[in-house]
């Protein structure tokens, strides 16, 4: 049957070596703690971040919708301006017929009025 009893120089170099062992763990424990508080702390970081960014696309879209309301209301009233220089036109166009029917009539009569002038002065 083997020996399997330790003497204690070994007993010794191996608890110095599982303390060294535990002292490494200890430190890695240690930094892998420390990597996740950073770690934690960016991801909180990147968090307000993405609140801040998400109020302000909040913000934007109610000042879109604001703004499409707007050009709306404006696109409305310059259809109803649109529809009334169109009106303005017509009545323009129906201004400058009448204007020149007038004139057409007054240049008649004033050549009728004239000829029976003409002829009444050449009367004996």
């Amino acid at each position: 049957m083997p020996d399997w009893s330790l003497s204690a120089a070994d007993w010794t170099a191996m608890q110095e070596r599982m303390a060294r062992s535990d002292a490494r763990f200890d430190a890695f424990l240690g930094r892998f703690d420390e990597h996740v508080r950073r770690t934690n702390q960016s991801f909180q970081r990147i968090d307000a971040r993405f609140e801040r960014l998400e109020a302000r696309v909040v913000d934007l879209e109610q000042s879109i919708s604001v703004v499409r309301r707007d050009v709306k209301d404006v696109d409305k009233r310059l259809r109803a301006v649109e529809c009334d220089i169109q009106d303005l036109i017509g009545y323009r166009h129906r201004l400058w017929g009448m204007i020149t029917v007038i004139a057409a009539l007054g240049g008649t009569l004033g050549f009728a009025g004239a000829q029976a002038l003409f002829r009444v002065m050449r009367l004996p």
